[in-house]
């Protein structure tokens, strides 16, 4: 799951604290995932825009990641 390599990320690199669940409920608010995407960014872990991170790695809980047509061979 990108969800939790991006924690795993966060807490490896000493920029977050708090439990996966914990982590994972935060997600659920658009100000907090902007907030991620802006700390990830500005700590040159990433260099995608919002949107590709949002793909990348934020999954409502109980679902799955849609695939687009190029990754499902359409």
């Amino acid at each position: 799951m990108n969800t939790e390599k991006l924690y795993n990320a966060l807490v490896n690199q000493d920029l977050l604290s708090i439990s996966f669940d914990d982590f994972q409920n935060k997600l659920q608010d658009d100000s907090y995932k902007s907030k991620v995407h802006q700390t990830i960014v500005d700590q040159d872990l990433y260099s995608g825009d919002f949107n590709t991170f949002q793909k990348q790695y934020i999954t409502e809980p109980g679902s799955t990641p849609k695939l687009d047509k190029e990754e499902r061979g359409a």
